[in-house]
């Protein structure tokens, strides 16, 4: 319709407390324009866990994002320090959304953002290997722990293998980060 539509979440987690974002897939469909700005804040313990998985277009009805702009940004605070920052403007007829630097020309993305305490480089290792089991060597895995975040990427083809491949490894994650 032309118009830019606007998603604001704003999460506060207090101290002592822990707080898991994971809601359903969202479907970016063909001329979406949206600015989507989803922001943190931590006190002194707390943890957060978050979850996204997109999907650009629904590929299982033929439909693909090929025109169209998506703008996210994420931030996580900690005492009013900011401990994570990601932003990334998608443009669905723009080459580089198939390059290297953005999907590669993959249609669905997945990020599980984990705060709080630091995981055991075996975990990390067996989180790995069970993520690449799930996905059948079809797309590509990442999971990184950089000082107090933990970051696990999934791109490929499947919202379904993006959901499990998350889902699993919170699973492996949970017990270590919430006891």
């Amino acid at each position: 319709n032309g118009r830019v539509s606007h998603q604001r979440i704003r999460i506060s987690v207090a101290e002592g407390a822990a707080l898991e974002w994971v809601p359903q897939e969202t479907i970016f469909y063909n001329h979406t324009n949206v600015n989507i700005d989803h922001q943190v804040t931590l006190k002194d313990d707390a943890i957060y866990v978050g979850c996204e998985i997109l999907c650009f277009g629904r590929t299982a009805y033929g439909e693909t994002f090929d025109e169209g702009q998506i703008k996210q940004r994420t931030s996580i605070s900690r005492n009013g320090k900011k401990i994570w920052l990601e932003q990334i403007c998608l443009q669905g007829e723009h080459a580089a959304m198939k390059g290297s630097l953005a999907l590669s020309g993959y249609t669905v993305c997945a990020t599980l953002l984990v705060t709080g305490k630091t995981i055991t480089q075996p975990l990390i290792d067996l989180a790995r290997l069970e993520a690449e089991n799930l996905t059948n060597k079809v797309g590509q895995i990442g999971i990184s722990q950089l000082k107090s975040v933990i970051v696990v990427r999934y791109l490929g083809h499947s919202s379904e293998v993006a959901r499990q491949v998350m889902l699993k490894v919170w699973g492996l994650f949970r017990p270590e980060i919430l006891g």
